[in-house]
């Protein structure tokens, strides 16, 4: 009688990998079900947030301690409700650009020429967090498509939060946010609802030109990712100003002296074609159309001649483009007149309408298209809200 051989106990290794086969199945069905919803959104998102605001005390407390759960204090509802959150992730995690076939489609119009490849994930992240909702590219391309998948998810996140978390409702009508006070208003029912109303469009503006211009697949490529309604292409000389459905009504530009909030309705400026040295000239051209608070990015800032003359005088804070009854020479011959040694602030005296706040980024690994600058246009007597004391 021949003896029976001893069970076999899977190895680490392979119980590991079995469970890592089990998460990838799971994983692929949770894809699966995100990319059949609609545009709207977050369907999966209302099922976790259904099962965190089910998930009780107790097994939150399960989750930190284990066995010795019962001899801890209970959590607070606060507590408790940030670590049943964990499972669900947040919508602004939820985004097209985490998605492989997604990153292979981008991948095609991307040229190593544009010094882009960091680019576009740091556009997306800024526009997803500002939320823009008139988007101007000048000089259409890889980024494009980052930025196009930003208005789509800032568009699908609000639907969301409008769909479980009443973002659009007033104080008191708002859907409590787990463990907060039911009279908490989370969101700007005001600026919230401005945000669903309207529609996220980003116009990009490219004569098809550049030796090794990527404009021409964008549209392709945004229709194969399902974000093509955003896009309005313009073929058409960016030195000829911003198109018509860019500028200011025409009665604020008739106006001797426009109102605030009454200029563009730009709320981020994209600018990425070679404008050289001609950067204050061009500002002077296009600054009218961003709105007040709004934003202008310009790439490839710091590490050539051309344009760092220009952002050595924009850290000075002499923004030339800001004085818009004179031409660049006259500008200049008053400056030097004024201010020999280029120190004094005469541009912001010759207009004193628009603040401007400036950071730049640089790449330290790269020497050539490697940094952008974002400027931000802060009229007189435009500010930040002020919601809250501490928090």
């Amino acid at each position: 009688m021949r003896a029976r051989p001893p069970k076999r106990r899977p190895s680490d290794d392979e119980s590991h990998s079995s469970e890592g086969d089990a998460s990838e199945e799971t994983s692929s069905e949770e894809d699966a079900s995100d990319e059949g919803s609609s545009s709207d959104g977050g369907a999966s998102d209302t099922e976790s947030s259904a099962s965190d605001a089910a998930s009780s005390d107790d097994d939150a407390t399960a989750t930190r301690g284990g066995a010795r759960s019962a001899r801890h204090t209970p959590m607070t509802a606060t507590a408790s409700a940030a670590l049943a959150a964990l499972d669900a992730p947040p919508p602004g995690a939820r985004g097209g650009i985490f998605d492989r076939r997604w990153l292979e489609l981008a991948a095609k119009t991307h040229d190593p020429h544009m010094g882009a490849e960091n680019l576009g994930p740091s556009l997306y992240a800024l526009a997803r967090f500002v939320k823009p909702k008139t988007v101007l590219e000048i000089g259409a391309g890889y980024t494009s498509l980052f930025l196009l998948q930003a208005l789509r998810d800032n568009d699908e996140e609000l639907a969301y939060l409008r769909r479980e978390k009443r973002a659009d409702r007033e104080a008191g009508e708002q859907k409590a946010m787990a463990g907060m006070p039911k009279d908490a208003a989370w969101f700007d029912a005001a600026e919230t609802t401005r945000l669903l109303r309207s529609p996220s469009v980003l116009h990009c503006v490219d004569d098809l030109s550049h030796a090794f211009c990527t404009a021409r697949e964008i549209k392709k490529t945004a229709t194969k990712l399902g974000i093509e309604k955003h896009l309005l292409m313009h073929d058409t000389d960016a030195w000829l100003g911003a198109p018509e459905a860019c500028r200011p009504p025409r009665a604020d530009r008739d106006a001797e002296t426009p109102r605030l909030g009454d200029r563009g309705p730009v709320d981020m400026l994209w600018v990425d074609f070679g404008v050289g040295d001609r950067l204050d000239k061009f500002l002077r051209l296009y600054w009218p159309v961003v709105k007040p608070g709004g934003f202008v990015v310009v790439h490839s800032t710091v590490t050539n001649r051309a344009t760092r003359a220009w952002l050595e005088r924009v850290r000075r804070g002499e923004f030339a483009w800001l004085d818009e009854t004179e031409g660049d020479e006259a500008f200049d011959a008053k400056r030097r007149r004024k201010d020999p040694k280029g120190s004094t602030n005469t541009s912001s005296r010759l207009r004193g309408r628009d603040e401007v706040h400036h950071v730049s980024f640089l790449e330290p690994h790269k020497r050539y298209q490697n940094a952008f600058t974002v400027l931000q246009k802060r009229p007189r007597g435009w500010g930040e809200p002020v919601y809250t004391d501490e928090a």
